[in-house]
């Protein structure tokens, strides 16, 4: 039941704080902006669906995963699903477009799972 939870969370967010950007379905790999997923700036209580939706995919978790800070720290973002809202299938080809000038001389990184 847990797994269960955990992938319908994860797959079907529908938290707003989750969008990336209105109108796609990219999502934020933190959504909250914490790596402890604490809401209210650390004066409420955790985040447990934004917590279980990043461990579903992830196995480690450090402040330096959160930091919103240009040049330091990594930026997440992800997709389950193409442009017509339908999810990924691993036996069709699918194009990731990148704005122009987007400043490659940093590290860039592109991961497909299967889940």
């Amino acid at each position: 039941m847990g797994n269960a939870t955990a992938r319908a969370l994860y797959f079907r967010t529908d938290d707003p704080e989750n969008q990336l950007y209105e109108g796609s379905y990219w999502k934020r790999g933190y959504f909250g902006g914490d790596y402890e997923f604490l809401l209210d700036g650390g004066g409420g209580e955790r985040n447990l669906d934004a917590r279980t939706t990043f461990f579903y995919m992830a196995t480690l978790n450090t402040p330096a995963m959160a930091a919103q800070m240009i040049g330091i720290g990594s930026q997440y973002a992800w997709d389950s699903r193409d442009s017509a809202g339908g999810y990924l299938d691993g036996a069709k080809s699918y194009r990731l477009n990148l704005p122009a000038n987007a400043p490659a001389k940093n590290f860039w990184s592109v991961v497909a799972y299967d889940p």
